[in-house]
């Protein structure tokens, strides 16, 4: 009796344990517990410009700026239907089961997915019925499409409401219009929003990727009595959420794109709460974000991160270490995913024929229906994965070097290659190079800073430029340097100790620059001057001779000590015999 009294609790106990293993993602104070029942801290990003277009990464910003001002545009020259044909050909190409697979082979854990409502349900106005609800089958089938990836490939999911009914916010990131009541103004459209969230919630009551749903995001709107509408709404969101589905977490989002908690409820919303704000271009400094940190020990929960980037790979890699050493803070996603810059995860290369036909139409001339129809379905096709540039020294600022201080060589290198002079290595600014400027702090009342001026290539403060009628080199060079800035490398040498010549192609001016190379922090080199080459690409070889090389890995060190040079290549070749003296 014993013997079957104890196989049955150990029987209910395995069922505890497998259940645990496959379960909810929940909070325990201010962390959060994963599916497995161990501790998890959420290391994401988001699809932007997936459901919700934002004029900035569509190159719309003008007559464009609203992405329904974009589809009217459609409709206008190409046709009605070709509106529809446009969303499931961008929607199929900007974010697929690809670009799933690859955010989890990168190692990230979570996806926040910006959603817009206009795939789920209908606009007040062309309701049938005042007050109705009218749902549209696209924004669900693809949620179930995402889930499905999300599921194969191990990605947590935040379902973030981008765009609401109405529009939350004054600016274009809601896809808000003007001649309409917005979120705030018409009571119809938050009951809509009430009445998509249960919808929504309903349907994923089940889905453990499903790790949260992120109720309004980034209001921007001036609400009186410290924001009562707003915490009343996300109140009555929860009450119609918690009606059909208890299991998953409620993201809330403060005013002002989602850092003003002012009149916040002293009672906690729900027990499944994350707090969540939004960082760009602010110093990354425990004292900025104190205040995160007291909301969290306030009402004893997670904060999350949802969206911040779009600066350099120093600043990004700083924040993050902020966020999980400094804070404690459970989750972050930087923004976005993909974009046309080098500060992204995947950069979409630029299509030519659809920038100039926008253009033209911001310019107030109509394009032609067949050529504009043709660059905007080769835009959609080139945000596909397989046509995009991944960006690996970001993804290393992401996922590496907040918690590891070593440098990675960009490409891997030996004695007597061409080792390209933007192929720098992968690190932190002080120890992989150092640059006068290395990040934008411009919401702290500076201006912008553009860190890299060339703006190409890749995101550090290292600035680049390109080339591409330089057969000689990578497609591009390093330019545009200042007095005691300097560049590492790191390369192997399989030989044994032995002299080796160093050619090291530059350019310079006019005037004169003076530099010195070292190789595992000893000069191999003079403090050299080198004169003008007659302009900024007219390439000059400088060649030194009997430079003696360990063994091993080497740590090129090219310093400018008088600035004015720019880079392109060094070589070390030639190599000879070393004397037991040397």
């Amino acid at each position: 009796m014993k013997k079957k009294f104890f196989l049955a609790i150990f029987a209910a106990m395995l069922g505890i344990f497998s259940a645990q293993a496959d379960d909810f993602v929940r909070v325990d104070g201010a962390k959060l517990i994963g599916r497995d029942g161990q501790s998890l801290v959420m290391r994401g990003t988001n699809c932007g410009n997936w459901m919700v277009r934002e004029p900035y990464m569509m190159n719309t910003e003008g007559r464009l700026d609203r992405q329904f001002k974009f589809d009217k545009m459609i409709a206008e020259i190409c046709g009605e239907e070709k509106v529809a044909e446009f969303d499931r050909l961008w929607m199929d190409n900007n974010f697929n089961e690809e670009d799933m697979k690859f955010l989890a082979e990168q190692g990230f854990n979570t996806l926040r997915v910006p959603m817009h409502y206009k795939y789920f349900t209908l606009p007040i106005e062309k309701e049938k019925i005042y007050g109705a609800q009218t749902w549209v089958d696209e924004g669900f089938e693809r949620i179930d499409k995402m889930c499905e990836w999300a599921e194969r490939h191990n990605i947590l999911l935040i379902l973030d409401m981008h765009a609401c009914p109405g529009g939350q916010s004054s600016g274009d990131i809601c896809d808000y219009d003007e001649s309409k009541p917005s979120l705030w103004e018409e009571s119809r459209n938050r009951a809509k929003l009430v009445a998509v969230w249960r919808k929504i919630a309903d349907r994923y009551k089940d889905q453990k990727c499903v790790a949260a749903y992120d109720l309004i995001n980034e209001t921007n709107w001036t609400l009186p009595s410290s924001n009562k509408l707003l915490w009343d709404t996300f109140k009555d969101i929860i009450s119609a959420i918690r009606e059909v589905d208890d299991n998953h977490i409620v993201i809330v989002e403060g005013n002002t794109y989602s850092n003003d908690y002012t009149g916040f409820p002293s009672a906690k919303m729900d027990d499944k709460l994350i707090i969540q704000y939004h960082r760009y271009g602010v110093y990354n400094t425990t004292g900025q974000v104190q205040g995160m940190a007291d909301m969290s020990k306030k009402y004893n929960c997670p904060i999350f991160i949802g969206e911040f980037g779009e600066n350099s790979n120093s600043w990004t890699s700083d924040c993050i270490r902020l966020y999980e050493e400094a804070m404690g803070f459970a989750a972050w996603a930087c923004w976005p995913m993909k974009k046309s810059n080098f500060n992204a995860i995947v950069q979409v290369n630029r299509i030519a024929s659809y920038d100039n036909l926008i253009s033209q139409y911001q310019k107030g001339s109509k394009p032609d229906a067949t050529k504009l129809w043709n660059a905007l379905v080769e835009w959609a096709e080139a945000q596909h994965i397989s046509k995009c540039v991944v960006r690996k020294d970001y993804i290393d600022a992401l996922l590496r070097r907040p918690y590891n201080t070593d440098c990675l060589p960009f490409e891997n290198y030996q004695t007597g290659d061409y080792v390209y002079a933007a192929h720098y290595d992968m690190g932190a600014m002080g120890r992989a190079y150092y640059d006068a400027n290395d990040a934008s702090y411009q919401y702290n009342g500076e201006d912008f800073t553009n860190w890299q001026t060339g703006w190409v290539y890749r995101n550090d403060g290292v600035d680049l430029y390109g080339d591409v009628n330089d057969s000689k080199s990578c497609g591009y060079y390093v330019g545009e340097t200042k007095d005691g800035e300097w560049i590492q490398y790191t390369i192997e040498n399989p030989h044994e100790a032995a002299k080796w010549s160093l050619d090291l192609r530059y350019a310079v001016n006019s005037g004169t620059s003076t530099v010195c190379i070292t190789v595992n922090d000893r000069p191999v080199t003079p403090s050299t001057s080198l004169s003008s080459t007659g302009g900024w690409t007219s390439w000059a070889t400088k060649t030194w001779q009997g430079i003696v090389l360990p063994q091993g890995t080497l740590r090129v060190r090219i310093y400018l000590e008088k600035a004015g040079l720019n880079l392109n290549w060094f070589r070390l070749n030639d190599m000879t015999q070393a004397t037991d003296e040397e």
